[in-house]
């Protein structure tokens, strides 16, 4: 299952040993912690399902989705989200197959619809089959179903699905290359393990809670920041099962988080603050619920995040970390606008914190080349410096940069804005400024969201007018097989028409030349015998579908027929 940059575990351990020189042992403990961190740990509904057993496997089914088959019918099939969603817990108690064809023993013990796909956890004992999922020979899986309607959707959609197996795919192609098999281990063991190594220094453990304190293999992972760089573990205490409470938190690096910015992060948000005080039974309490102020920064930040893209437009050049080559100035601002990357000051040149940290960011995972990247990231560090913001690890990634792009002209980079030697640094937005710049937000989705239907209505005739063209030329070519299938046939009873002539002809060769033995004795009986035979084979007008032999076959019965009508046979 893909993680990161991965397309799966093995991936990851190979790309370590090479790039970090680790032996495979260590390669696996660090990329055992990279998985339970970036691969997505959902099944919450997965219940008392626990993987204590080597056995369990689990992935995502199937995603709403067209699937191709171009030798079975449909050849297009769309699976609609609302019928995944029905259907999702027929797959329940349905049993594994392999490619299709092979029963195997195990069953699927659990299904729910979840984070966009069908998700299941099945009970897998074949040792053998569950090595190939292990080593990644068996990657992908495709379900069995019944269905109880069709309906066309630029495709044929199956309604009323009612799922009968579950197929390992080992030697064919999956319709959903979305589809995965992994076998289950729980997060916290490859924590535990990762933690063996030595913790690998994407990012930084905060422990909430003792995991002893939690029910076992009942966690998982959700972004709690996205933006920047905040994963939390939530699972299960064993007093309160309940409700999901936090456990650990995870600061990435790469988004500048250190010791220092961490703690100042947990003083403005106490509903993440450890609990010093065990309960009676030696089990932490929940974390204290937020406060109004929590509330209101918790506002203030959102407020910080959403910069409408007219506002972005209306920015001037120096609110911006790169300008990238191609553009022309008009009014002191570069068109087009999109060559203006990571906006971190507001209009009036203050520098916003929450979008430096954003840009700080995204800047690695851009396309921008090593040597634009460089420059970029340089400027950013600078106003962190500047605002007292960590930048951990960010002088090395910029010292990479520039080891990879070499000498690059400037005029190819683009254009770095000056940082200057004092800077403002934006206050703290008010919650009516808050609010007033969510609701713009809102606003400009809301009129992308109308233009995408309106695009979308006016494009409808165009598929209608494509639909009914398809059919027309359907109904067209089953006209034109029709008509082939009753030439080829036409065709072939000429050619035993054909075959009879023939015989007939070497008949009436043979009878002629008895008459020519005895002509005084046979000549006119032979003749009236074989002017008869010659009129019963003669046709008055040959079929178009004969061939040629037969046509001229025909022309020299008539000859010889008016020959012998004339008394001069």
């Amino acid at each position: 299952m893909p993680f990161g940059k991965w397309a799966d575990f093995n991936s990851c351990v190979l790309d370590i040993m090479k790039s970090q020189g680790k032996d495979e042992e260590s390669a696996k403990r660090i990329c055992g912690a990279l998985q339970a961190r970036l691969g997505k740990e959902s099944f919450s509904w997965a219940g008392d399902i626990k993987p204590e057993k080597a056995n369990l496997i689990r992935g995502k089914a199937i995603h709403p989705i067209s699937t191709v088959h171009p030798e079975e019918w449909p050849s297009v099939r769309v699976y609609l989200e609302e019928e995944l969603q029905k259907a999702a817990h027929s797959l329940q108690g349905q049993p594994l197959l392999l490619d299709h064809m092979y029963p195997v023993d195990g069953k699927v013990l659990g299904a729910e619809y979840e984070d966009g796909a069908i998700e299941y956890v099945a009970e897998l004992n074949d040792v053998r089959v569950l090595d190939w999922v292990r080593d990644g020979t068996i990657k992908h899986c495709s379900v069995e179903y019944d269905w109880s309607s069709l309906v066309k959707v630029n495709g044929v959609a199956p309604k009323g699905l009612q799922f009968t197996g579950l197929a390992l795919l080992k030697n064919f192609q999956p319709g959903d290359a979305g589809s995965s098999v992994e076998v289950w281990e729980g997060i916290i063991k490859r924590l535990k393990e990762a933690k063996e190594q030595g913790e690998p220094q994407e990012f930084i453990y905060h422990e909430l809670r003792d995991p002893a304190a939690f029910l076992e293999d009942r966690f998982s992972t959700v972004w709690v920041d996205k933006i920047n760089g905040i994963q939390g573990i939530y699972g299960r205490l064993r007093d309160d099962p309940e409700t999901a409470q936090p456990m650990a938190l995870l600061f990435m690096r790469a988004n500048g988080w250190g010791l220092e910015q961490i703690k100042t992060w947990l003083q403005d948000h106490p509903m993440y603050v450890k609990t010093s005080e065990p309960s009676a039974a030696g089990v932490q309490a929940s974390p204290a619920p937020p406060s109004q102020g929590g509330l209101i920064t918790e506002m203030k930040r959102l407020g910080e995040a959403v910069w409408t893209r007219a506002r972005i437009n209306d920015l001037p050049d120096s609110a911006f970390a790169i300008i990238l080559p191609g553009g022309t100035k008009e009014d002191g601002k570069t068109v087009p606008r999109s060559l203006r990357k990571f906006p971190h000051h507001n209009p009036d040149g203050s520098l916003d914190r929450a979008h430096l940290r954003n840009a700080n960011a995204r800047l690695p995972q851009s396309d921008l080349s090593a040597a634009q990247k460089a420059r970029a990231g340089a400027h950013l560090k600078r106003h962190k410096d500047q605002a007292g913001i960590g930048a951990a690890g960010e002088e090395e990634a910029i010292k990479k940069w520039q080891e990879q792009a070499g000498e690059v002209p400037e005029e190819e980079i683009g254009e770095i804005p000056e940082v200057p030697e004092q800077l403002q640094i934006g206050s703290e937005p008010s919650l009516d400024e808050v609010i007033a710049a969510v609701e713009d937000a809102l606003s400009e989705i809301n009129d992308a969201i109308d233009q995408i239907n309106a695009n979308f209505q006016a494009l409808q005739p165009k598929l209608e007018e494509s639909n009914r063209t398809v059919d027309a030329l359907q109904n067209q070519l089953t006209i034109v097989t029709d008509e082939k299938e009753a030439l080829q046939e036409a065709l072939k009873t000429a050619e035993d028409r054909t075959q009879k002539l023939e015989a007939e002809k070497t008949e009436l060769t043979k009878k002629l030349g008895e008459g020519v033995i005895n002509p005084q004795q046979q000549q006119e009986t032979l003749r009236q015998s074989i002017l008869g035979e010659l009129k019963a084979l003669d046709y008055e007008r040959v079929p178009r579908t004969w061939p040629y032999g037969a046509y001229l076959q025909n022309s020299r019965i008539k000859a010889l027929i008016k020959r012998l009508e004339g008394g001069s046979g």
